[in-house]
């Protein structure tokens, strides 16, 4: 029994020293499972961190809105890609407070718009608050163009071209009445439209406005503030005689300045036929020559016959005001203020004061059975107590409202689909000559130009802009769900470094837990 019990000990004794050794090696594996676990949680953390960055980055331009507004549409985007040289998209406010505005129709909503033009490798967006740079607008555009912008505009550029969009164009609108009240409300935003418009201007040909020398006009020198103002805006002045002179390809619009002759027939019929073709013009019909102050007793008839088109005629009168609107001045002229109406090619400006100088009037037809493709407004016309005095002695005087200024659309089928053209008669050239605009001041007659060259869209060609419609909002109060920049933020430190840390603590969280087992 004895030797039993000493063969079972002896293969039970096992050397102390062996025993250590394989519970050396066991804690070992154990160590380096653990630690191979731990890196191995460490590098997918590492991986899901990268990961996570890369989807980050396109995390605001996700459009959840619901009428798709900050999804750029296919022209939009194949005009951005065949982009040869850069354009700078300035924003005219300030860049934080913009995207801080995330009410409905809110600056963030703009700013959201021109984070996916910047997107685009030739296009770069510059926010620029006009309280901190006020000397910005005359060192980019020039001080007669500086006074026709706004905080809320914006401007696009591309080399020396320049275009214009204003605060007010931005947006479609609809109105409703409610307890007798009418209400105004945006029912989309047409950003993109007048965006990729403004790039495919700046990008082009520049246009060319002619300057008619053929009827007894002046020299342009006479207007030169104005038509400066005007080559500020993205064109080039060229002196054109309709008798004898070819139209140039890239014309948009005739400028008749203070003729003292009437149009030939000829010139007439081709002017009509280039108007046509959807092109605008210009016409300050004088009552008195630019020249030399005498009356002008020219009829005009070929002049009245195109004007005729578009609903527009002019009187052999002079427009005098009441005394309490008369300006007093030493040469006898009549000079008084009047009123722009928001109609017609001035709908978008606001009611503003002008000074007028020997002004004729101005009539409007009403459209008839026989005659009814125009449309005509008014653009400027004098108090009740006006007296258009005839310089014709077989003709009376008439008291009462005269019409100083009109514009008229008209339609015209031309080359198989129908075109819109467009013209602007004023009573006078004298009151944007350069004696005039510096004695008086020049910001009304530039707003009023301002105005009417973007109602007349001066454009070469036809711009593909134009068919990118207006974003639609859901209704009447805007109903989207927009990606903020804050909200961007937010969600980019949460992915960025929030999640990441959460689990990595999670991982070594686990790895002590089991260490300690």
């Amino acid at each position: 029994m004895a030797n039993k019990t000493n063969a079972k000990n002896q293969g039970n004794n096992v050397p102390a020293n062996e025993t250590k050794q394989e519970k050396a090696k066991v804690g070992m594996v154990r160590l380096m499972t653990r630690r191979a676990n731990f890196y191995i949680f460490i590098a997918i953390a590492v991986i899901g961190f990268v990961l996570l960055n890369l989807v980050a980055q396109f995390i605001p331009k996700v459009d959840t809105t619901v009428g798709g507004i900050f999804t750029l549409t296919e022209t939009t985007k194949k005009v951005l890609n065949d982009l040869d040289d850069t354009v700078t998209i300035y924003a005219l406010f300030d860049e934080v407070e913009a995207r801080a505005d995330v009410n409905s129709q809110g600056k963030a909503e703009q700013a959201g718009i021109l984070d996916r033009y910047e997107a685009f490798s030739k296009v770069n967006v510059s926010y620029v608050d006009l309280d901190k740079k006020p000397g910005f607008l005359k060192n980019t555009v020039g001080e007669a163009a500086a006074a026709n912008y706004a905080k809320g505009d914006f401007l696009v550029k591309c080399g020396d071209k320049v275009r214009h969009i204003s605060s007010s164009e931005i947006y479609s609108t609809a109105t409703y009445t409610q307890d007798i009240q009418t209400y105004v409300y945006a029912t989309g935003i047409k950003l993109e439209t007048k965006l990729t418009s403004a790039i495919i201007k700046v990008t082009s040909d520049t246009p060319i406005i002619c300057y008619s020398t053929g009827f007894g006009e002046v020299s342009k020198s006479k207007y030169e503030n104005l038509l400066e103002y005007i080559s500020y805006n993205g064109y080039d002045i060229v002196e054109i005689d309709l008798n004898k002179d070819t139209i140039p390809e890239n014309a948009v619009c005739m400028l008749f300045m203070g003729p003292t002759e009437d149009i030939s027939g000829t010139a007439a019929e081709t002017l009509k036929t280039w108007l046509g073709s959807g092109r605008s013009a210009y016409f300050f019909m004088d009552i008195k020559s630019p020249k030399d102050g005498t009356i002008i007793y020219n009829d005009f008839k070929n002049f009245r016959d195109v004007m005729s088109e578009y609903g527009i005629d002019i009187e052999k009168t002079i427009v005098e005001e009441s005394n309490e609107k008369t300006i007093a001045n030493m040469t006898g002229d009549s000079i008084f203020s009047a009123k722009t109406k928001s109609a017609g090619s001035l709908e978008n400006l606001a009611s503003t004061e002008l000074k007028l100088k020997n002004t004729r009037t101005i009539t409007i037809q009403e459209k008839t059975d026989q005659h009814d493709n125009f449309q005509v407004a008014t653009l400027i016309e004098t108090s009740k107590d006006a007296t258009s005095v005839s310089i014709d002695q077989n003709k009376s005087n008439r008291k009462g409202t005269a019409i100083v200024a009109a514009s008229g659309s008209a339609y015209t089928s031309y080359a198989t689909k129908m075109t819109v053209s467009k013209i602007v008669v004023f009573g006078s050239s004298a009151s944007f000559t350069n004696a005039f605009l510096e004695e008086f001041g020049s910001e009304s007659a530039r707003k009023i130009m301002n105005e009417s060259m973007r109602w007349m869209e001066l454009d070469i060609k036809s711009n593909v802009a134009d068919t990118i419609e207006a974003k639609k909002y859901n209704n009447q109060i805007n109903s989207y769900v927009d990606v903020t920049k804050k909200d961007s933020t937010v969600i980019t430190i949460f992915v960025m470094i929030v999640l990441p840390l959460v689990i990595i603590a999670a991982g070594f969280t686990i790895w002590i837990i089991r260490r300690h087992k």
